[in-house]
């Protein structure tokens, strides 16, 4: 429809979206395919970098290849040309709080001092979370944590950083909560796995 539609705009920005969604859920393929026709479709910028948006699914795409490393850098390298959570890209930085909290330290006093509510505040804590069990600290993070509805968690969290908060869950004893949160992953989680 957005192909029809024949707006570049909204269809460069429906193939970001679509590789961030497939990329966060675990389906490589359909990520990968998402984000070389949204490079495609995307308009220029006057300075001929990649738009935020661009490099965010980008992000999402090398998180989804196992690449932290990289989507680390393609987050740091779009600060240094956009900046962060500032002006019309404010918004894109609010909607991928735990992407950024997870792999961006620096960002973390911010997104602790921001008044957040809905599904921003559930991402927030989410993303705390995961931070504590990569730093080994899940059972003081873990043990009291309420987990929102599971479509909240799935939104929230990319398959990988759901496979870890899964992992911190059966470490601290919470087992069949880990097993809810892992079986929600299905096929893409037990691979992470």
């Amino acid at each position: 429809a957005m192909r029809t539609a024949g707006v570049q705009h909204n269809l460069s920005l429906g193939l970001k979206g679509a590789c961030r969604a497939t990329a966060s859920t675990g389906d490589l393929a359909s990520a990968r395919r998402w984000f070389e026709e949204s490079l495609a479709a995307a308009p220029p910028t006057t300075a001929g970098d990649m738009t935020l948006r661009s490099a965010m699914a980008q992000a999402y795409l090398f998180l989804a290849e196992g690449d932290e490393e990289r989507a680390t850098g393609r987050l740091r390298s779009a600060i240094e040309a956009h900046g962060f959570n500032q002006g019309i890209d404010r918004d894109t930085w609010r909607q991928h709080i735990a992407i950024a909290y997870v792999l961006l330290p620096e960002t973390r006093a911010h997104w602790d001092g921001a008044t957040l509510r809905g599904h921003m505040l559930t991402a927030r804590t989410l993303a705390r979370a995961v931070v504590a069990v990569r730093e080994g600290r899940a059972e003081s993070a873990l043990v009291d944590l309420t987990l929102p509805p599971l479509g909240s968690l799935r939104t929230a969290l990319d398959v990988h950083f759901a496979v870890r908060l899964a992992v911190g869950l059966f470490a601290v004893g919470r087992t069949g909560d880990g097993r809810t949160v892992l079986d929600s992953l299905g096929p893409a989680g037990r691979a992470v796995l």
